[in-house]
């Protein structure tokens, strides 16, 4: 149980991680390596915020201006 419970965390992480990259990029293009690091450095909570952002974001830096 607890493995099962961690595994699907994983996946759920790895989940926002590929729609928030997946979505910027389809938006603005190559993303610069400061902000590639940034988003794999994030956490569930904060993908799932900035994928929200990028609908109403004009730019990157709207994105994360939270």
């Amino acid at each position: 149980m607890i493995v099962r419970a961690l595994f699907e965390g994983i996946q759920s992480a790895s989940n926002a991680l590929s729609v928030a990259g997946g979505q910027l990029t389809r938006k603005f293009g190559i993303l610069p390596k400061n902000v590639q690091q940034r988003i794999r450095q994030a956490d569930t909570q904060q993908l799932e915020t900035w994928s929200l952002n990028i609908l109403t974001a004009n730019t990157l830096d709207q994105v994360f201006d939270t």
